[in-house]
């Protein structure tokens, strides 16, 4: 399958596909009793520093309706085979200065570490600076999550400041440093440039999924 992203428009919706999952704007009726359960765990919670409760469908609704899917977007990644939903992604879009602020974390535990992101790594950027003619991404990490950290530089982000202390964690009661990273458009082709193999590497998770 072609690295480049698979691209459709339905309404203000935009899909595109990897090998193994697609990528779509969340809908209301995506909510379910199982998602409710993602802001229930702990790595869920710590990810995201929010209150570790599960949400109930309607609450779930609630909040995907609060996005309004044009400068602030929430888009859902499912696995293909199952239609699954595994990961939930927020993108944050300033069309003035061609900026987007990405967030995303894996809800579902049996794909952690299995690199679900890395996978969509690279069609998204490319459709976010290609496609939509973005001119940076930048993302932010807690100094504590050393997943999202790898993931960031690991691809590479660069961190352009450290906010000391920023954010009180609250599952330890701690502070912890912010983290603020970002990623030109040429600084993405220099990087892909730079990297063929680890981003041959990347591409195809399958071997890695939990079964269907």
């Amino acid at each position: 399958m072609s690295a480049q992203p698979a691209l459709s428009s339905i309404g203000n919706q935009i899909l595109m596909e990897t090998p193994n999952f697609y990528i779509r704007l969340l809908r209301a009726d995506d909510a379910s009793d199982r998602v409710g359960t993602w802001f229930g765990q702990a790595e869920v919670a710590e990810g995201l520093n929010a209150e570790q409760r599960p949400l109930a469908r309607d609450e779930l609704r609630r909040w995907i309706a609060s996005f309004d899917q044009q400068a602030n977007q929430i888009h859902g990644v499912f696995d293909k085979r199952n239609d699954l939903l595994v990961t939930i992604a927020n993108s944050q879009f300033n069309w003035d200065i061609r900026r987007v602020l990405m967030n995303i974390v894996v809800g579902e535990a049996a794909y952690r570490h299995c690199g679900v992101i890395l996978e969509a790594c690279v069609p998204v950027r490319d459709y976010f600076f290609d496609g939509m003619k973005m001119s940076v991404i930048t993302g932010t990490a807690l100094s504590t999550n050393r997943v999202i950290v790898s993931f960031l530089e690991g691809t590479g982000l660069k961190r352009r400041e450290t906010l000391k202390n920023h954010r009180l964690l609250r599952h330890t009661g701690t502070y912890a440093d912010l983290y603020l990273y970002s990623q030109t458009a040429q600084e993405w082709r220099d990087w892909k440039a730079a990297n063929p193999e680890t981003i041959a590497a990347i591409r195809d998770c399958a071997a890695r999924l939990p079964p269907a």
